[in-house]
């Protein structure tokens, strides 16, 4: 029986469902914590289970709706009745064993005004001094705690727009526990929850030893009742692995949320053996499961998701395997795409929105899911808004796919209906960004940003300002947008910073923020990643590790960072020792780490695990993982051959994943249309032979030759595609400041790019873009926007245009890091002692003597430059001066004294590729080795694999030396 009494007229922002069982006494200070507020709110108490809630309400809540129902509800069927019975434009929810603290009310409604859909709240711990309650609050709500970070926080406790439910459906009213992630999990491909540390809710937590075990008792057989997963290990193993959790919880929160001197483990482990027993009862209790729906949820909640597609295979299916239901099909095609497996979840949608039509979920996963050339989507969004109207997703999901097909004007409608249907989400003004950005307008998008965060004061906005500033190269704009964002939101001015850093050249900021922030950095996986990636980057690889080891994470989490440092910084031994101390996962990997790790095995002399490796890396369903794999065999099946003295395999094709894109079409058609391409030398001994060789032959000769190598900053100042010319004076002008300088944004680059373009025609060995590069490369798009990733696409993509129009049939094609191809399989160590008196362009004094030394090399002339302004901070020895013009025009004429057959190495960014072209004029041998001299001369300036790449392959010169006597390749190389 329900009772719904009539609600006076009123126009608060924010409905407030409390949820009552039995009319608890409790009750009563939750609805006066929330009579107190000093924000109104439309208040609706649900209670079930008998009792008189209506007496239970504090003096001054006479007039508060109380919804009455004799039999015992479950959560989802409480909350749906207060939704439907409030009127409010955002509705939360609260316990009534919980109280809300001051400021509740004003908070939830002020992150809902800046644009968010969903707000997670924090929980307080009622009694902080009680051991027993803030072990419990450890246990329960360490996700939960206001300070934990936000990238770490557990998305519950939320409160939502109304629209959502009117979009998404409500609770699920079967679920005993869970309905809120369940209906979060159905939200997740299109809202995010936004953290609210400041909506703190009071929770009563156990405050004896005996309540507390009584309290894991209860909870573990709920969830053993309700949500039987099978748990790997037994009742020891699983305590302890229970012991580290609550370790690594309790390192990630502040002194405040733990007012003890240590961990209580006596107590730890009887309240962890208690909700073990209580799982174990309910597990007994459940008799069997919930069925494979219910399991299949059960691993989803615990992001599962290929048990959770299995379970969702037998659910509620006919003999022949089709579903029957609409919500295990929406489960499958969730957790597809949780997984990775678009097309899969894509055609998995298609096939239930043909069978239920009807099902709004449904409808639109398949819309969001549709393929992303434009039209198929706006055709899908079109479809779903005929069937069930222009709701809030549909009409965002149609604006994203007429920005595809580059209908600006159909767009901004868009923009201005969902505006007015849903003038509290911010979805309208950050696709007025996006329409501004693709129509080029950067100006016309700052402004949108201002406005944006005028309106709903989102720090986001802040941030993206910061971050399109930099890409701009506007430095001092960029500086002011990091000083307000500062002000407002650490976070994000601490991940914005190493693009501050890059635009203001000064690289020591990140080693200044590392220190100064080193807990608000840990604290986030991500933020801490990004750090550590760029302090590597701008060779502060020992920066980079004090700022790990100062964490307080477990060994495990610490690995992979630690890992690539010390992959970076050249140290194989070491990561080689550190991976495999581990469980010798390869999941926490990129491609980069990945290639320098095996790498580094190689180094080290363990081709076995190197092999194991390569081979799980074949099986990974990650496209990118088993692209690579395929490259790493080749390269240790060549250097088995090169030991041996076996014939080398034939090559077997390689396939990059389809995300390479455009890039990786043009490699396909520049290697099927070349005769000579051989763009493999890092993976392919041959390739690489053929190279060295060319090399060898020229000096031996007196040939003129040139080598140069052409990688995303070189393509940047050559032609770029119609479609993309809007950028090209930003790409030009952010890549000259990295290697010339603040001075170099008025420098006209103009007459570099037409010597460039010279140079390129003119050379005889050719390296581009590999294979390896572009698939490291991903999906990034080249038109896509102003960021790193775009920007580096179309500067390949200008490359390989270049390559296929412009380059003689006559020119060998290599990779553009074949300088660490020749390094990797010693050909170097070969060739530089017998080519004669080698004159070097440099920036490093110190590079003649370090190739002395290491080589036994003899040095000629040494034609001293400025060192690239990104790095030069790092470099002993600096010449002073401007590189271009002044320098420039020195070297002209003193290139033009090169001997015929003289050797150069010519180390000098992209106007050593102009050097390389004087050089061959005046009958010498030029060679772009480019970064190679950086690590002769001491110094990693490169990524993590390109610095591994330097590494020589045990056994390989004396494989060179033995291949000389029956290869003419090798014997030319050799001498």
């Amino acid at each position: 029986m329900i009772r719904v009494p009539a609600s006076p007229v009123d126009s608060p922002l924010l409905a407030v469902i409390v949820l009552s069982l039995g009319a608890p006494p409790e009750l009563t200070d939750a609805v006066r914590s929330l009579l107190a507020q000093d924000a109104p709110a439309e208040l609706i108490v649900v209670n079930s289970g008998g009792g008189d809630a209506a007496a239970r309400l504090p003096a001054g809540g006479q007039g508060i709706r109380v919804i009455s129902v004799d039999e015992v509800l479950w959560p989802g069927t409480a909350r749906n009745l207060g939704i439907g019975a409030s009127r409010a434009p955002f509705v939360a929810f609260l316990a009534s064993d919980c109280i809300a603290e001051p400021g509740w009310v004003a908070a939830r409604i002020g992150y809902h005004l800046q644009g968010a859909s969903m707000v997670a709240s924090a929980v307080v711990n009622a009694q902080r001094g009680n051991v027993a309650a803030a072990l419990s609050h450890l246990l329960t709500y360490a996700g939960r705690d206001p300070d934990i970070h936000p990238d770490r926080a557990a998305p519950y406790g939320a409160s939502y727009a109304r629209w959502l439910f009117e979009v998404h459906g409500p609770f699920r009213e079967d679920l005993r526990v869970g309905e809120d992630t369940e209906f979060r999990l159905r939200l997740e491909a299109f809202h995010t929850p936004v953290w609210g540390p400041k909506v703190r809710t009071v929770h009563r937590n156990p405050a004896s030893l005996l309540a507390l075990l009584r309290d894991r008792y209860v909870r573990g057989r709920r969830q053993g009742q309700y949500w039987p997963l099978q748990r790997r290990g037994g009742l020891v193993q699983r305590l302890r692995r229970g012991m580290r959790a609550a370790g690594a919880d309790l390192s990630i929160l502040p002194a405040s949320a733990w007012p003890f001197v240590r961990l209580p483990r006596l107590q730890l482990g009887a309240a962890l053996f208690a909700y073990e027993l209580g799982y174990r009862s309910g597990r007994r209790q459940s008799a069997g499961g919930q069925g494979p729906e219910m399991l299949a949820l059960a691993h989803m909640m615990a992001r599962r998701w290929p048990k959770a597609l299995d379970a969702l295979r037998t659910a509620g299916q006919r003999p022949e395997g089709e579903l029957v239901r609409p919500e295990p099909a929406l489960y499958a095609v969730i957790c597809s795409s949780h997984m990775g497996a678009v097309a899969e979840a894509r055609r998995l949608a298609s096939a239930a929105v043909g069978q239920w039509p009807d099902h709004r979920g449904l409808s639109l996963h398949n819309a969001g899911l549709a393929p992303s050339d434009g039209q198929a989507a706006l055709a899908a969004w079109d479809g779903h808004i005929a069937r069930f109207g222009p709701d809030h997703d549909a009409l965002a999901g149609r604006v994203a796919a007429l920005l595809q097909l580059d209908r600006l004007d159909h767009a901004r409608a868009g923009c201005d209906a969902l505006e007015a249907a849903y003038p509290y989400s911010a979805a309208g003004a950050w696709a007025r960004v996006d329409i501004a950005l693709a129509a080029r307008e950067w100006d016309e998008a700052l402004v949108a940003l201002d406005a944006l965060h005028a309106r709903f004061g989102q720090p986001a906005a802040l941030e993206r300002k910061l971050t399109l500033l930099a890409a701009l190269d506007r430095p001092e704009a960029a500086a002011r947008a990091g000083g307000a964002l500062a002000q407002v939101d650490l976070d994000g001015y601490l991940r914005a910073a190493p693009l501050l850093a890059r635009v203001q050249g000064t690289p020591g900021l990140l080693a200044e923020l590392a220190g100064r922030h080193a807990p608000r950095i840990a604290a986030s996986d991500a933020l801490l990643a990004r750090y550590v990636g760029a302090l590597n980057s701008n060779g502060a690889a020992d920066a980079a590790l004090a700022l790990v080891e100062g964490t307080s994470l477990g060994p495990d989490q610490r690995r992979p960072l630690r890992l690539s440092s010390l992959l970076t910084a050249g140290r194989h031994a070491e990561a080689w020792e550190l991976f495999k101390r581990g469980n010798r996962s390869i999941a926490p990997y990129g491609v980069a780490t990945f290639s320098a790790l095996l790498a580094a095995g190689l180094v080290v002399g363990d081709d076995e695990t190197v092999a194991r490796l390569i081979e799980r890396a074949s099986a990974s369903a990650r496209p990118d993982l088993a692209g690579e794999a395929a490259l790493q065999r080749r390269r240790l099946s060549d250097l088995a051959a090169l030991r041996s003295q076996l014939p080398s395999p034939a090559a077997e094709p390689v396939a990059i994943a389809a995300s390479a894109g455009e890039p990786q079409r043009l490699l396909t058609q520049l290697r099927a249309t070349h005769p000579r391409a051989f763009t493999d030398p890092t993976f392919c001994l041959d390739d690489a032979l053929e190279v060295a060789a060319a090399i060898a032959t020229a000096a031996d000769r007196r040939k003129p030759l040139s080598l140069i190598r052409l990688g995303d900053g070189e393509g940047t100042l050559l032609p770029y595609r119609p479609e993309l010319q809007a950028f090209a004076p930003i790409d030009r002008r952010s890549t000259a400041v990295v290697w010339w300088g603040a001075d170099a944004r008025a420098l006209d680059v103009a007459p570099i790019a037409r010597m460039l373009e010279a140079a390129v025609r003119d050379a005889d060995i050719l390296g581009v873009p590999d294979r390896h590069r572009l698939a490291q490369a991903g999906s990034a798009v080249a038109g896509d926007g102003l960021d790193g990733a775009a920007k580096n696409a179309r500067g390949l993509l200008a490359v390989l245009d270049f390559a296929l129009a412009g380059v003689a049939p006559d020119t060998l094609l290599t990779s553009c890091h074949v300088h660490q191809s020749l390094s990797s399989w010693g050909l170097w160590d070969v060739l530089l002692p017998r080519l004669g008196p080698l004159s070097l362009v440099t920036c490093h004094e110190e590079l003649a003597p370090a190739l002395a030394a290491r080589f036994g090399a003899t040095i000629g002339t040494v034609h001293l430059v400025p060192p690239e302004r990104k790095h030069a901070g790092r470099f002993a020895s600096q010449v002073g001066g401007r590189h271009y013009p002044e320098r420039f025009e020195q070297l002209r004429h003193e290139l033009r004294r090169t001997g015929p057959g003289q050797v150069v190495l010519v180390a000098a960014g992209v106007l050593g590729k102009v050097y390389c072209q004087w050089i061959k004029a005046a009958g010498g041998v030029a060679v772009d080795v480019g970064s190679a001299a950086d690590m002769w001369a001491g110094y990693y300036t490169r990524s993590t694999d390109e610095n591994a790449s330097y590494a020589v392959l045990p056994g390989a010169v004396d494989g060179l030396r033995r291949l000389a006597r029956h290869d003419p390749r090798a014997a030319a190389i050799v001498g």
